[in-house]
């Protein structure tokens, strides 16, 4: 029998076995496949597909070879060779091909698994920091007008019970904020007695002044036109606000037993790092927006800040917003200027601010 003879027998055989094998194990492993996809395990839809690989693998080397040793014959065997292996390249591509692809998932839900570990320690830590408060987790998935829904029941049910509720956005910055006060259990209440008992700052002075330092700042380096131009600016139709704004879902509800809410601050540390006011200008501005707008701090993160207001402001808005940007002239940054700013306290019930 010719050796071109053999060879061709011996690929056949192969051909024949590998797909006998294919036919009986593929419904099996598809099966395991989808099953293992739809719980999300692509660890283990990787371990399948590389057995297959393997044996794909060794059989397309196998042909290759095969096909290379035809090469010393002057026959026509190696197009025979050739018809066995397209299909078994093809199908060694497309094995590798959703390997590829589930190993790319399995990385992904090996990240999401380690940050969702790492958010239960951030919010754990969180809770034990605040143990003294009534807190309640806001669900990952909760829309933002949902967490506002939230937000207002929890702040309709207060007025009754005697607290003002507080979404708190919990990061590592937050921790090290809340871990600085909370730990230090004198600390805390000589901290808390001192925002409590101090003459509150005159807001609508340190508001004031503040935005002169603003103005004095453009003036003195381009000129007033530079100060119109910046600052002032054009309405640039920004979206009214009316939910909060949040940078990560790892939220918190906290009940603070406060009789006022500007009086949160005392419980909450915020501020006082580059050029975000300290507590005690928070809490004279926060007491001086209530006062005068029914404005109540209602959300707070490691650099943000947002308020409440029931009703919009229909009335000398740009007199608000110029207190607006001297709080937090920050909002430059994100290009919100004085008209734009004035046009939007117009329509908006929440009030945001923004730290660098």
């Amino acid at each position: 029998m010719e050796l071109s003879v053999v060879i061709a027998i011996i690929v056949m055989v192969i051909f024949v076995y590998l797909y006998q094998k294919k036919k009986r194990k593929e419904q099996q492993m598809g099966n395991e496949l989808e099953n293992l996809i739809d719980a999300g395990d692509w660890q283990g839809a990787c371990r399948i597909l590389m057995k297959q690989l393997i044996l794909w693998g060794v059989a397309l080397l196998v042909i290759i070879l095969v096909l290379g040793f035809s090469f010393f014959y002057e026959d026509n065997f190696r197009y025979s060779s050739l018809v066995v292996l397209v299909p078994v390249a093809w199908r060694f591509f497309l094995l590798l091909r959703l390997y590829y692809f589930s190993r790319q998932n399995a990385k992904m839900m090996q990240i999401i698994d380690e940050n969702t570990a790492f958010n239960e320690e951030l919010m754990a830590k969180a809770e034990a920091l605040l143990k003294n408060y009534n807190t309640c987790r806001i669900s990952a998935d909760a829309t933002p007008q949902s967490i506002m829904q939230t937000w207002l029941d929890a702040y309709e049910r207060g007025k009754l019970e005697g607290f003002y509720p507080v979404l708190i956005e919990i990061d590592e910055n937050l921790i090290d904020s809340l871990e600085e006060v909370m730990n230090d259990a004198n600390g805390f209440d000589e901290r808390h007695n001192l925002q409590l008992n101090d003459p509150i700052t005159d807001a609508k002075e340190f508001l004031r002044l503040e935005l002169e330092d603003l103005k004095e700042s453009y003036v003195s380096d381009g000129g007033l036109e530079e100060w119109e131009e910046n600052v002032v600016g054009v309405d640039l139709q920004f979206e009214a606000l009316h939910d909060f704004n949040f940078s990560c879902d790892n939220i918190l509800l906290v009940e603070i037993p406060v009789q006022q809410p500007w009086q949160i601050f005392a419980h909450i540390p915020f501020g006082g790092w580059n050029g975000c006011p300290e507590d005690a200008e928070h809490m004279a501005v926060a007491k001086y927006w209530y006062e005068k707008y029914d404005a109540v701090v209602a959300h707070i993160s490691s650099d943000t800040l947002e308020y409440y207001v029931p009703q919009p402001v229909s009335v000398d808005t740009m007199s608000l917003a110029e207190e607006q940007m001297g709080y937090c002239s920050d909002m430059l940054q994100n290009d919100i200027n004085l008209t734009t700013l004035a046009r939007m306290n117009q329509a908006s019930n929440v009030w945001s601010f923004w730290w660098d």
